[in-house]
């Protein structure tokens, strides 16, 4: 019942909510410059809805995204989830592909997610945070 109140309430975005990301190395902290950053509904990774690069400093735009009505933060009785869920996935050249589900944003209100990446030669496979 409650995965079908969140999928209702993601149908019927009303409001914006702002997600900005931030792109670092694992090793040693440095911002990735020029990653690429792909952003979806979670539950339905396949339909990217925005799509974007880092600048120097590993961070991407201020994305705006829709986000349920703000009401639903307000009101303590109400049952609908007061947030969007995102899945963010993130690529750059020597380090290996990051996926985060479950990002979640406000409406009127700046999410920040920080994803850290971890460079090729110390793993064998990329990580999937849920």
């Amino acid at each position: 019942m409650y995965l079908k109140k969140t999928f209702h309430a993601q149908q019927e975005n009303v409001d914006q909510g702002t997600l900005q990301i931030s792109v670092r190395s694992q090793t040693d902290n440095h911002p990735v410059e020029n990653a690429l950053v792909r952003i979806s509904y979670t539950g339905d990774p396949d339909s990217v809805i925005e799509e974007v690069r880092t600048d120097s400093s590993g961070n991407t735009p201020v994305l705006q995204l829709k986000t349920p009505p703000l009401e639903y933060s307000l009101n303590a009785q109400e049952e609908a989830q007061p947030y969007a869920e995102y899945s963010i996935q993130v690529n750059a050249g020597d380090f290996h592909q990051e996926e985060i589900a479950g990002t979640e944003v406000l409406p009127s209100v700046l999410a920040r997610q920080p994803v850290f990446l971890s460079p090729q030669q110390t793993s064998a496979a990329g990580n999937r945070i849920v």
